[in-house]
């Protein structure tokens, strides 16, 4: 049997369609790192002067993509709308909720989502777990930032002196032998693993959840009693929060790559 050449013809239609809406998304992503010029993004995206100069004609004409007097491109107004009505219909909670709900029922421990609000933490959800004894954090509660694992999470991002000013802010109980070195050994393993001062001596593993610009705009936390998690349960579940950290961040637009 022969084939059909109108059907070929509209496959091939529709190839030729997606490998031109697929440049165009690359052009957006490759502008969207950075402003440059028209010659700039010929190079960055690989595609000959001529081609880059329609695909650039095409998108400033929808304003995707916007052109200076002096050249540079730069991401149009009519992204930056879609971009913030994306923004707007985002609810991290609703995004975290499926992710803690497996991760209760497959560990039974209690698991939080919190943002910052200043120096403080603010809890914002919390998938409660089978302990017989847990943290009873409750949505809206502040903590400060150096006072929780999940406060520390909320942190990694800062400087040495943004650290040094909350640490000793919060007072002396969090300034102990080795608190920068910790610090810094967290932020280096993107987790906080971490036993709280007395006299609660709450355990916690903890990130931070980033949205696309690679910010950090939220954070969760495993937090339990000590008689719930010893250490090297502490430190197998480690990389198990960091994953649901980064699978959270992944829905808001995040990429390891940056």
């Amino acid at each position: 049997m022969r084939d059909d050449p109108a059907k070929e013809d509209d496959e091939a239609s529709r190839t030729i369609g997606a490998q031109t809406l697929f440049r165009g998304l690359d052009i957006l992503e490759i502008v969207g790192a950075r402003p440059m010029t028209a010659a700039d993004l010929t190079t960055a995206s690989g595609l000959t002067r001529a081609t880059a100069s329609r695909f650039v004609a095409a998108l400033v004409s929808r304003q995707m993509l916007t052109r200076s007097a002096d050249g540079v491109l730069r991401l149009g107004p009519r992204l930056m709308y879609a971009s913030s009505r994306a923004a707007e219909q985002i609810n991290l909670q609703s995004i975290a909720r499926p992710f803690f709900e497996r991760f209760v029922m497959a560990e039974g421990l209690s698991i939080f989502l919190g943002r910052r609000d200043g120096d403080w933490s603010v809890h914002l959800d919390r998938h409660a777990g089978r302990e017989h004894i847990g943290v009873t954090t409750r949505p809206g509660d502040r903590r400060g930032l150096p006072e929780t694992g999940m406060g520390k999470a909320l942190l990694l991002d800062d400087d040495v002196d943004s650290w040094t000013r909350l640490f000793h802010q919060f007072g002396d109980r969090y300034t102990g032998d080795g608190w920068l070195e910790r610090m810094q050994d967290h932020a280096r393993a993107g987790v906080v693993v971490q036993q709280g001062p007395p006299p609660d001596h709450i355990r916690s593993v903890a990130a931070p959840v980033r949205d696309a610009s690679g910010g950090i705009v939220a954070a969760i936390s495993v937090a339990t009693a000590a008689q719930n998690l010893d250490e090297a349960a502490m430190a197998a579940l480690a990389p198990r929060v960091a994953e649901i950290a980064a699978a959270i961040s992944a829905e808001l637009g995040w990429s390891p790559r940056g």
